[in-house]
């Protein structure tokens, strides 16, 4: 049975409504062993007849049999494994890919020898061979056309495949070098199918057992040549499919990603302006990515379950069932329970944060007795009148923003001036900010918070009596107060009359909403220095010290506050207590707990699904750009890839060394993200412009790269796979 045999063989080229024949009617059978001189003028059909036998161009009549099996049913992958365990081809015109250099030319067709040390000995041990050994690092665009006939050769040479095609082989070469190159095609020839296409079958007739020459695309005559055919060995060299046999898909799978990786990495690095224009797109892409993700990341909140109670943890919230009052036995009893950490008796506060702006930002100031961690600069608060700030990075250095030393007035106004003394500042500008404060300073602002705005004060010094309507505002030295008009009294006896609406402070279950119940609190205080700088609003306000403020808070809540606070050690041990609170009959939940969001269509809601729209198109936009400044540039690398086709490099090689290629840039384009990210969070104005990104949205960002990269390198697959070896070949643009 012949080793390759064709039958009636045709192949019909049409261009531009005009059809050409490039062979016709070929029956000719081939054996292992032979060295064949093929031999005709120059549009013959030689050439057409080695891209036929190659499988690097289709035939549209007859049957081309490889050891007695059909081959006209084959598609393209099939031909792409056939040239891969059957061919080594010298082409005419090179064909080396020219970014690479000598050395990385050969040992593409040694990819399949695993071991790396052994792969580059062969290499050098051929170019060695062909006279190619002081030119190994050199790129193929840098030689000569003899330096590239001779690399090539020694490229076909190391596939060590069962037949080898050359197309001229010798036709840049002088008569020395090319006698050179035909004793070792002869010598490395034994036990193979060797075809050799000349135009000088005198060059060719020492070595060749065959003649055959064709004239107008038919064989003219095939004869046998001077030389003897030699007998094939039993070492000779089988097809490398075998290699592949009781191999798991496993390691088939691994033996091909690693064979992709190292192609993707050499074609990488030999195009180092293609690959540094690549990297600064993808950097430009990942920052504009990183850019819209940031803006848009803060809008999903619109979709969040509403909290009942503002976060704190371990924190449960308690009401009694018939909504009265919580006394201050009741709510003692209940800080004794097991477990109870600490508890909050008035709570108010925890649920009413402080609005504030800084760098035009609208910013929560949250009130806790806890501290997140300890402040970058000053300390904790120790003293009833003292506070720590913890807020984001962009509140550094604003002008709103406090010193150590300075008031914070914590009412937004000027009744409740406390002294910071530690500030921490937080890149994560999600988090919530704080104000931390002593229990007792908690305490006094909660019961000043709650005031009403306006009480009837009598103030009797010496005899006379002053009544009036003021606010009421802090004074931090006990037993004294500071009025405008009475500033120069030494001392006096305060009466305050607090009418108190008989229902919950905070959003809950409420009792008769017209029930009201006046309240009085009589105090002999000192007369206290004026200070300075305090402003009086609308009235007066009447500056009195904590124990004073302690006192007309608690004769406020204990008839009015309906809810209290108790905090267990995490989260889960709280949702466990309320859990058992409702059991009692409590009306109980933990910080934790959320409802449902019941304005699912409002703007906010409309205004987040527009700027997810708004990322997937800059991800389509990018992606479009990216395409379309890269695709001349990408496609300069068409006919490389078509080399590697036409020497039978696994097709899922090449394919997937092509999106290595184009992942590659992603590396430092994500490092830039990083570098950019650090930037952004760290440096305060910036801070204040984006959103604070936690690691499932790089987790994001690095899918919309790889998106962007897989659906160029696709596009790019597509155009590259979409014809035959020899039309590739014949339209490539390489630089």
């Amino acid at each position: 049975m012949p080793f390759i045999q064709l039958q009636k063989v045709g192949k019909i080229y049409v261009s531009d409504n005009n059809i050409s024949v490039g062979i016709r009617g070929i029956d000719l059978s081939f054996e292992k062993g032979e060295f064949v001189a093929v031999t005709g003028e120059s549009g013959s059909g030689k050439s057409t007849l080695l891209n036929v036998i190659s499988g690097m161009d289709t035939y549209e009549e007859g049957e081309l049999l490889i050891e007695g099996e059909p081959t006209s049913h084959f598609v393209q992958s099939d031909w792409e494994e056939y040239r891969k365990n059957y061919i080594s081809f010298i082409f005419q015109d090179y064909n080396i890919v020219d970014s690479f250099t000598v050395l990385e030319n050969v040992e593409l067709a040694l990819m399949h020898v695993r071991d790396h040390a052994e792969r580059r000995r062969r290499a050098v041990e051929l170019l060695d061979r062909v006279g190619m050994k002081p030119f190994l690092k050199k790129r193929g665009s840098k030689l000569s056309g003899g330096q590239k006939q001779r690399t090539v050769i020694a490229r076909a040479l190391a596939k060590d495949s069962p037949v080898i095609l050359a197309d001229e082989p010798t036709g840049n070469l002088d008569s020395k070098t090319s006698a050179e190159i035909l004793d070792l095609l002869k010598e490395v020839s034994n036990g193979k199918l060797v075809i050799v296409v000349t135009h000088d079958f005198g060059q060719i007739e020492p070595y060749a057992t065959r003649h055959i020459r064709i004239h107008d695309g038919a064989v003219e005559y095939d004869v046998q040549a001077s030389a003897a055919a030699e007998p094939v060995p039993e070492t000779a060299p089988q097809v490398r499919k075998t290699e592949e046999e009781g191999q798991t898909a496993w390691s088939r799978l691994g033996r091909t990603l690693q064979d992709s990786m190292r192609l993707g990495w050499v074609r990488f690095k030999a195009k180092p302006k293609l690959s540094f224009f690549l990297c600064l797109l993808m950097i430009v892409a990942a920052i504009g990515v990183f850019a819209v993700t940031s803006f848009s990341a803060s809008s999903l909140s619109a979709f969040d379950p509403v909290p009942f109670f503002t976060h704190q943890e371990g924190r449960v919230i308690l009401t009694k069932p018939d909504g009265s009052v919580i006394t201050k036995e009741e709510y003692e009893a209940l800080a004794k329970r097991p477990g109870v950490l600490s508890g909050l008796r008035f709570d108010t506060l925890l649920d009413r944060p402080l609005g504030w702006y800084v760098r035009g930002r609208s910013l929560d100031l949250h009130y806790t007795t806890t501290p997140p961690r300890k402040p970058d600069t000053g300390r904790l608060p120790e003293k009833d009148n003292e506070i720590a700030l913890f807020l984001p990075l962009y509140a550094k250095g604003a002008e709103e923003c406090p010193g150590i030393g300075d008031t914070f007035d914590l009412l937004n106004g000027d009744t409740a001036p406390y002294t910071v003394v530690g500030l921490g500042f937080d890149p994560d500008n999600t988090k919530p900010a704080c104000v931390c404060m002593t229990g007792r300073g908690f305490e006094i602002l909660s019961c000043l918070e709650v005031l009403p705005y306006s009480l009837n004060v009598t103030l009797t010094t010496s005899g006379d009596s002053v009544t009036q309507n003021c606010s009421v505002g802090l004074l931090w030295s006990d037993g004294q107060f500071w009025m405008k008009k009475i500033k120069d009294a030494e001392s006096a006896s305060v009466k305050l009359e607090m009418t108190v609406r008989i229902e919950s402070l905070q959003t809950g279950r409420k009792t008769d909403p017209a029930s009201f119940e006046t309240v009085s609190v009589e105090r002999t205080l000192t007369c206290a220095p004026a200070v300075p700088g305090r402003a009086v609003g609308y009235g007066e306000t009447l500056y009195v010290d904590p124990q004073c403020v302690l006192d007309l808070g608690h004769a406020a809540m204990d008839i009015s506050y309906r809810q209290t606070s108790l905090f267990y050690a995490n989260d889960r041990e709280a949702e466990k207590a309320a859990r058992s609170f409702r059991s009692e009959g409590y009306h109980a939940l933990a910080s934790t707990e959320t409802r449902a969001n019941d304005d699912i269509l409002s703007l906010s809601v409309f205004g987040a699904i527009g700027l997810f729209l708004l990322w997937l198109f800059t991800v389509a936009f990018l992606t479009l750009f990216i395409s379309l400044a890269t695709t001349r540039a990408i496609m300069s690398t068409q006919g490389d890839l078509s080399i590697l086709r036409s020497m039978g490099i696994p097709v899922p090689v090449i394919r997937t060394s092509v999106f290595i290629q184009t992942l590659l840039p992603l590396i430092p384009a994500y490092l830039s993200v990083l570098l950019f990210a650090c930037f952004a969070f760290l440096f305060p104005p910036t801070n204040a412009q984006f959103t604070y990104l936690r690691p499932w949205a790089y987790l994001v960002i690095a899918a919309a790269l790889i998106l962007i990269s897989v659906m160029i390198a696709r596009r790019y697959i597509r155009k590259l796979f979409g014809q035959s070896v020899k039309k590739a070949l014949k339209g490539e643009n390489r630089s």
